[in-house]
């Protein structure tokens, strides 16, 4: 488990409750089974772009909100040794439409809370 799967999936976990939605409405809503999405809001499994897209489509949002929704961000804490070493092993491991999704998620949060 690393912590861009932990920050993604407690994005999405936040957001879907915010709208007042269940897991197993919202995986209904995109066809997929309430296990699968329950695993990527444990950080245990990162979605696919396609999957990323129909979840922000039904919360009915796009990646810069779902990204910028506060509620309490610094539960994450990891040193930035580890940080880097995480979403190297992640990429690593990944396709390359992967790997332009990891960008986008990572531009978008940089466009958003960094500039």
């Amino acid at each position: 488990m690393t912590t861009i799967n932990l920050f993604i999936g407690q994005k999405i976990k936040e957001f879907r409750q915010a709208k007042n939605i269940t897991q197993a409405e919202l995986a209904n809503m995109i066809n997929m089974e309430p296990t699968n999405l329950s695993k990527i809001e444990k950080g245990n499994q990162f979605p696919r772009e396609n999957t990323m897209n129909k979840i922000l489509k039904a919360l009915d949002t796009d990646l810069n909100t779902l990204l910028s929704y506060k509620k309490d961000f610094n539960t994450l804490t990891v040193d930035k040794k580890q940080l880097i070493k995480d979403i190297n092993n992640i990429l690593n491991s990944s396709k390359t439409e992967d790997i332009r999704f990891f960008y986008q998620v990572l531009s978008a949060y940089n466009n958003k809370f960094l500039n």
